[in-house]
């Protein structure tokens, strides 16, 4: 129940905020444009609390169940009052928060949206009466304004806790890919095994995100994980240990905090990790064994890193005469498959130049196929606090990747699920979505992880609705661009059939991906 009202309140949390950004900037955008706002509703019908703006003050309404004079319950309205204000015009404008937290909408004059209203005055402060810009700028405000809250999340999260930089946090030196043998999710046999990565790393639990598939040999004993590529919904994972692994001296346990609801099996170099009971999940990203590693059982390389001499507070300054000052520049450089890349290194204040050629381990598989290679030198990077004037070019630089690299896996994903290649499983919803919100809310970092994931949703939300599709923003855009060039606009019919046949898979895509994740849930 605790674990239901965390994930309940994280993202419901979540939700209203970017509900009410994405409504602002489409509020904020029909008023800098003289539209008329008839309605701005954060969450979806029925009506909890509603503000109406009239001459001469506001109209509070509070809404709940009553009996009506049939004596049947029905919501309405339980409680109204008029709350004066000296000198108020008053816009007619409602100002609704309503019970469902799964979206929000602005409602104008002259627009044909869910509610397949066509009709148009032709007033001038209709939608149906503006420019062509202007209803444009009215239909991506919203949009707009996602990118602009994640955009300062990430430049507040980057002053206050840091960005990846180019200096060196600590030097590998020997690296080895291990795979693990015959994996079973769920008692199904998976086929690619490269989408179940295995990383190695040594020390306490804080090291593993630094692992990255990589192997050292300094010690005897490392923390072997398998990444299940499945982020939830997993009650069984099935796997065996390569051959030089010691089955007798290796001791394993699921990377989670509820370990007390997972049951652990060893049978030589088969280990079963599956959940106590009807309602455990394996819902942490990995499942880690802490193994026993001979330097004689493995033929290990020299990390490439290690090689050329790079150590702990080297900085990698330049890259094929490229200057680089991120992580993630260097990841990107690396992600090339060449023999050898010219590097600058800064150590002790003194620039060394080197030629390195990465380790290519086999590729990554995306969810929907697609294969990613990335180079490893054995090395992991610190993170910094960045100037705020600095934070805010990292955090344009990141949202634009993010949104192209958003549309890029979305039109993707459309094309695969069209042509079968994908399967809707592998889709999300706010089910899923409030899951992951409670796994972030009780983690250490809860407030930043919080705030992170809000930014990474607000970038999707703004990716999705840009799509041309009707019933999203982008839709509205798309139909204004066609009326722009045809010259006049669509019939009423016309607009009618689009916003219904878009409304209609755009809901029985909804309520087939909340009822799976209901599904999931309970069986």
């Amino acid at each position: 129940m605790y674990s239901f009202l965390i994930s309940l309140l994280a993202f419901s949390f979540i939700i209203t905020i970017l509900v009410f950004i994405h409504e602002l900037g489409h509020y904020l955008a029909a008023r800098s444009v003289g539209m008329r706002v008839e309605k701005f509703s954060v969450g979806f019908p029925p009506k909890f609390i509603s503000f109406t703006s009239n001459p001469g003050g506001w109209i509070l309404r509070l809404y709940f169940y009553k009996k009506d004079e049939n004596e049947n319950w029905k919501w309405g309205t339980v409680f109204k009052k008029f709350i004066r204000v000296a000198n108020k015009v008053g816009s007619d404008t409602e100002y609704c928060l309503a019970i469902l937290p799964f979206g929000g909408y602005v409602k104008v004059s002259g627009i044909l949206d869910e509610t397949m209203d066509p009709s148009s005055t032709g007033a001038s402060y209709e939608y149906q009466s503006k420019k062509t810009w202007q209803k444009l700028w009215f239909t991506s405000a919203g949009v707009i304004f996602n990118f602009i809250l994640a955009f300062f999340i990430f430049a507040i999260s980057y002053s206050f806790q840091g960005y990846y930089t180019n200096q060196v946090d600590y030097v590998l030196r020997d690296i080895k890919e291990i795979s693990f043998e015959k994996i079973l999710i769920n008692d199904k046999l998976i086929d690619n095994t490269e989408r179940y990565h295995t990383d190695i790393t040594y020390g306490q639990n804080k090291d593993l995100d630094k692992s990255k598939k990589i192997i050292t040999v300094d010690k005897k004993s490392g923390e072997i994980i398998l990444k299940n590529g499945l982020e939830k919904n997993i009650r069984k994972v099935e796997f065996y240990l390569p051959d030089y692994f010691d089955p007798n001296s290796t001791k394993i346990t699921p990377i989670n905090k509820d370990l007390d609801t997972f049951t652990i099996f060893t049978k030589g170099r088969k280990v079963i990790i599956e959940s106590q009971n009807s309602s455990g999940l394996l819902s942490g990203k990995a499942i880690g064994a802490l193994a026993s590693i001979q330097h004689n059982q493995i033929n290990y390389e020299i990390s490439p890193a290690f090689r050329v001499g790079i150590e702990s507070g080297d900085r990698i300054i330049s890259i094929n005469d490229e200057d680089v000052r991120y992580t993630s520049e260097i990841q990107k450089k690396f992600s090339d498959k060449k023999e050898k890349f010219k590097i600058i290194f800064e150590k002790n204040k003194k620039s060394l130049t080197e030629y390195i050629s990465p380790i290519y381990f086999s590729p990554e598989l995306t969810p929907y196929g697609e294969e990613i290679t990335n180079g490893r030198i054995g090395v992991s990077f610190s993170k910094e606090k960045l100037p705020f004037s600095e934070s805010i070019y990292m955090s344009a630089y990141n949202i634009l990747n993010h949104e192209l690299f958003g549309i890029k896996t979305i039109a993707k994903n459309i094309f695969f699920l069209i042509t079968g290649n994908l399967s809707l499983e592998l889709m999300s919803g706010p089910i899923g979505i409030a899951k992951i919100s409670g796994d972030v809310a009780k983690s250490d970092n809860w407030l930043s992880g919080i705030f992170m994931l809000m930014a990474f949703l607000s970038v999707n939300l703004g990716v999705i609705n840009i799509l041309p599709f009707p019933g999203l923003d982008g839709g509205h855009a798309l139909i204004a661009i066609i009326e722009k060039i045809k010259g006049s606009k669509l019939s009423g019919n016309i607009q009618i059939r689009i916003q219904q046949i878009g409304m209609t898979l755009l809901m029985s895509l909804f309520a087939y991906i909340i009822f799976k994740d209901i599904f999931k849930l309970i069986f």
